[in-house]
């Protein structure tokens, strides 16, 4: 009995770690896919980051973040991460910068937000 108790008690855990609550309300489920770059780059145009999409270049993709740099303007550079929330959303954290002098150097950009939450 203590047995099927704990295969029991394990199966619920199991299937609590597929769908859990984490942003929102918005379950997050383990068949969520990753970002492409080519989709990425179509979520960032459609919600207000068309100027921010200057040669991009993929610097890392997993399950959970795509992550991108972009080079808008002379000496722009940008790194945004893309992170799937569930199968419709995505969390967009963008840091605005410059190459200025050498090295990257964060811009305070006052004209797309930093943090957004977009359907994918």
């Amino acid at each position: 009995m203590k047995s099927l108790l704990k295969i029991s008690v394990a199966t619920l855990l199991s299937l609590a770690a597929l769908s859990t609550p984490n942003f929102g309300g918005i379950a997050v489920s383990a068949n969520t896919r990753s970002i492409s770059l080519k989709e990425s780059i179509h979520i960032l145009k459609r919600n207000g980051y068309g100027s921010e999409v200057s040669l991009p270049k993929l610097k890392a993709r997993t399950s959970k973040r795509t992550l991108i740099w972009t080079y808008p303007g002379a000496q722009g550079m940008d790194k945004i991460s893309l992170r799937p929330i569930g199968k419709h959303y995505v969390k967009i954290h963008a840091i605005f910068g410059t190459l200025h002098g050498g090295h990257f150097h964060v811009l305070h950009y006052p004209y797309a937000p930093h943090y957004k939450t977009v359907k994918r």
